[in-house]
């Protein structure tokens, strides 16, 4: 593993563990939303979703447009299956299980 990458790991890893943890540490739940560090909570935590989605995925594409397609399909798989079932559990399922049979059957081919 590059050194890049582990640090990389390792900061999204910190930054993860943080926003979960001071929330939970200091009741900042649904019922704290009214006051303005509980809103700033609940506003920024859908953008560090997206930036942890996005440092996540950007190791795993490459040129090779038939290399991404187990990703592109396991993304779509979870996008899918959430917006159609409203679960996480079942979303993930599906992304991973989308994942593996793409890549199965891109390996199979070569």
């Amino acid at each position: 593993m590059r050194a890049e990458l582990f640090i990389l790991a390792l900061i999204v890893g910190v930054f993860t563990w943080v926003f979960r943890f001071f929330p939970i540490q200091f009741g900042l739940g649904r019922k704290a939303q009214a006051t303005r560090l509980g809103a700033f909570f609940g506003a920024i935590a859908p953008s560090a979703i997206a930036t942890l989605f996005i440092a996540s995925i950007l190791p795993l594409l490459g040129h090779d447009g038939v290399k991404n397609l187990p990703l592109l399909g396991g993304i779509a798989g979870v996008v899918g299956i959430y917006w159609w079932k409203n679960s996480t559990i079942y979303a993930t399922v599906a992304g991973a299980a989308t994942f593996g049979l793409i890549f199965g059957l891109i390996d199979f081919m070569h």
